[in-house]
């Protein structure tokens, strides 16, 4: 009968381990929750909306694309700043992936993929 290594065993557990030493979570970080809108010419009519467990991408009134949050992990930023990478699904099962970096302000915010276009709270865009 063959026996697994012991080292076998300590590489599982550390794997298993590892996701929640990196800080993956489901929780969503407060500040981040809410509705964001920007001034930005080109997202004048756009916002995004954060719940609990969906981001929503809308135009309008209309939601163009949504999906359920199925991760997030909290990555420690300078100055003061704090980045929550969100790993969503959206109804057809396609899987994305979005780093938003939350200001020291607590109160904006960027996607790293279009840092020169900066969300306010929904109200207090400028």
């Amino acid at each position: 009968m063959l026996r697994p290594h012991p080292l076998h065993h300590c590489l599982l557990t550390l794997a298993a381990l590892l996701p929640s030493c990196a800080g993956a979570d489901t929780v969503l970080p407060p500040d981040l929750v809410g509705s964001w809108e920007s001034n930005d010419l080109r997202y004048e009519d756009r916002s995004l909306l954060v719940t609990s467990g969906q981001l929503l991408y809308k135009q309008g009134r209309e939601t163009v694309h949504s999906g359920v949050i199925d991760e997030i992990v909290l990555i420690p930023m300078d100055l003061g700043r704090e980045g929550v990478q969100v790993k969503y699904s959206d109804k057809e099962g396609v899987e994305f992936d979005t780093l938003i970096i939350i200001a020291a302000d607590r109160e904006s915010l960027v996607f790293d993929n279009n840092p020169g276009v900066r969300w306010r709270r929904a109200g207090e865009a400028q």
